[in-house]
């Protein structure tokens, strides 16, 4: 059975999953879980594709819908062809034997800050969490700088992670202010640090060297998302992207082949 499907994003939920799993706690009734060979998060994503297996296996598909997909999938499956989400997941219904070993988990955590600038454009950042850490990953917009600037360093409210992720690009514009290039480059996620003929911090100083841009953050949005792959028991592969959403990971969007 091949599926294409859109892998949909929605903006991450509160993570309460590292100490939780995705379902059953030990091994799903083909007598092998493959989630149990990764830790923390990983594991607790593994488990869901487990668990979507085994309710393949049992036909039971309103715990597919209510309790494996999230919101946006399960509204997506009700609005293809059938009145509801469960209707359209009984297609699975001869994938009797179906078994899904999972081969890879990688969680992402991204998202983009909106700003504005002291000349009254608008500046976007890309940022990427690595090691902990929000860095900015690439930028759009407008960065012309004007003259008698000054970082507002103003960290708008929220969350940790979004006023992490804020403070970020705050601190960016406080470097440039003190032509702390090194501080800029830091700020930079590794794959944005490579960029530039020049390097960094050459580059950095290029870009920016006109003086700070007088950053208001306006909005933070921030996502996580695991991305998980799995061989079938026939060798096909299938990929599932996952959303955490009411303290679990939830289905949000796959692609591949499915096969007994």
């Amino acid at each position: 059975m091949h599926l294409s499907r859109r892998m949909a994003v929605t903006a991450a939920a509160a993570l309460l999953l590292a100490s939780c799993g995705g379902g059953s706690d030990g091994p799903t009734d083909d007598g092998q879980n493959s989630a149990l060979k990764f830790k923390g998060e990983p594991r607790a994503a593994a488990q869901t594709i487990e668990d979507f297996a085994t309710a393949i296996r049992g036909k039971d598909w309103k715990r597919i819908c209510n309790e494996l997909y999230s919101a946006e999938e399960r509204d997506l499956q009700k609005g293809l062809i059938a009145d509801s989400c469960e209707e359209e997941v009984d297609r699975y219904a001869d994938l009797d034997n179906l078994t899904l070993t999972v081969t890879n988990v990688t969680i992402e955590r991204s998202g983009r800050v909106q700003t504005t600038t002291a000349s009254g454009g608008e500046a976007d950042f890309d940022v990427h969490n690595e090691g902990g850490l929000w860095l900015i990953d690439g930028t759009s917009g407008d960065f012309t700088a004007k003259a008698g600037a000054e970082p507002t360093g103003e960290t708008p409210s929220g969350s940790g992670a979004e006023a992490d992720a804020a403070r970020a690009v705050l601190t960016f514009d406080q470097a440039i202010a003190d032509e702390d290039w090194a501080t800029v480059c830091s700020l930079y996620s590794e794959e944005r640090r490579a960029e530039g003929f020049d390097g960094c911090p050459a580059q950095a100083e290029e870009d920016y060297g006109q003086g700070p841009l007088g950053l208001s953050v306006t909005n933070v949005e921030l996502k996580t998302e695991a991305t998980v792959s799995t061989r079938t028991g026939k060798g096909d592969g299938a990929t599932f992207t996952l959303v955490p959403e009411g303290g679990r990971w939830r289905i949000s969007g796959y692609g591949g082949t499915f096969g007994d």
